[in-house]
Formats: C-alpha cells, structure tokens, sequence
C-alpha cells in the first residue's frame, strides 16, 4: 500500500524532451499544471529551443486580409483552402486595418493602417506588446521603411523605422531603432 502512494517522477531532462515536441497552445495551457512547468515553459532559453524544433516543421506564410490576418501552410497543394486560417489579433480594432511591417523568429511586427500604433505580436500564444510611440507624424508625402530582426550579439530584437522627406529622396532619418522593451 506504501509503495502504490508513492510517487514516481520522470526525470527533468525527459520532461523538457516531451514538453519540447508539443504545440504552442498546449504549452500555453499547461502552464498551470505546476510552479515547476511554468517556470520551465516560461524560460527564453526553453522558448528558443522549442521555436528551433518546430521550425523544422511547419512554416506559415501570412497575409492582410480584411478582417485581420490569413494564414497558410507553405507546403499545402495549391488550392487547399483546408490549409487557410484566419488568426484573431487581439489588438485589432473596428474600422482600422492591419499592415504587416515584417516577422523574424515566429514574431510578427504589424501597425494599425494609421501608422501611429505598433505591435510585436507572437500569433502562436496570442501575446502582444505595444511599442513607445516613435515619434513620428504619418504624412501622406513621407515614405515609411520598417525593419525587425533578432540582434545575437545583445540577444534582442530591434525594431527601426525610417522616414524619407520629399522632395529630396536623399532626406531620411532614422526616428527610431531600439531594442524591445522588457516587461
């Protein structure tokens, strides 16, 4: 009787191997099993190997729709609708679109259509992060050129903004390159 209430546990490195294979969303969820898996799950350096994993696998490719966001497996046969997901952005909001500014790692870099609100957003779990205001008043006449991308040497993601000034196309600054902001 002692011996059936006793518990046995798998050691920590088969736990990490099992809750690496798993998808994103059950991941999410099952960060309420234990202090010990949301611990685990919550950890850049568990989160990074598991992105590196899945990679490996299915690859997405997304698109404006006009309710949000579409999207598609990559390797799906052409004209496979099965294969077509629209996603819920949850900082959408009634009456603006959505433009997609780049995407690096899983993470996507999207603004509102107005150009003043901007987002990293992680579609997998569903969590956002708005951005600082970069100090920029869209003008019809400026050109707007966006970059996002993963910096190995700080261990960051870098988010820029450049505004070029008509008439002269040479006219361009730099409003905004800067490392995400920590929570």
């Amino acid at each position: 009787m002692k011996e059936a209430m006793s518990r046995k546990f798998l050691p920590e490195e088969v736990v990490v191997e099992i809750l690496l294979r798993l998808p994103v969303k059950s991941l999410v969820r099952f960060r309420c099993v234990s202090k010990r898996w949301l611990s685990l799950i919550s950890d850049p350096r568990f989160a990074k190997s598991q992105f590196k994993r899945a990679a490996d696998h299915i690859q997405r490719l997304l698109f404006p729709t006009p309710f949000g966001l579409g999207s598609l497996e990559v390797d799906a046969p052409f004209g496979d609708s099965s294969s077509v997901r629209e996603l819920f952005v949850p900082f959408m909001e009634p009456g603006f679109r959505l433009n997609l500014l780049g995407s690096c790692e899983g993470l996507v870099f999207a603004s509102h259509y107005d150009l003043e609100d901007f987002y990293i957003w992680n579609p997998s779990t569903g969590e956002h992060r708005k951005l600082p205001d970069p100090g920029i008043s869209p003008h019809p006449d400026n050109e707007y050129m966006y970059g996002f991308g993963y910096d190995s040497s700080a261990d960051d993601y870098k988010v820029i903004v450049i505004v070029t000034f008509p008439p002269a196309a040479s006219l361009s600054r730099i409003c905004r390159q800067d490392s995400l902001p920590k929570e």
